[in-house]
């Protein structure tokens, strides 16, 4: 992904992968989060807008943080699990 050339060129590939994994931890530890998070009832545009809330206090990194919002939007939060197995 996009992200983790970005990672490559600046040295921080595991910094984004620790944090990705981070995220992913959260989204999916709380039933009520991770249903949140999956349902089609729920506008993707609602879910960025929470996710962004959470991630604005964090210690997330502007490219992490971006890249996690761009999946919410576009409704494919269900691939950050691919993203840190990977």
């Amino acid at each position: 992904s996009a992200l983790f050339e970005l990672g490559k060129e600046s040295k921080k590939t595991e910094e984004f992968l620790l944090e990705l994994k981070a995220i992913h931890k959260v989204l999916t530890s709380d039933k009520m989060v991770e249903q949140f998070v999956a349902t089609p009832l729920i506008r993707n545009s609602d879910k960025e807008k929470s996710i962004q809330n959470v991630l604005r206090g964090s210690n997330v990194s502007d490219d992490v943080t971006h890249f996690v919002l761009v999946l919410a939007r576009k409704g494919r939060l269900s691939l950050l699990n691919e993203v840190v197995e990977a």
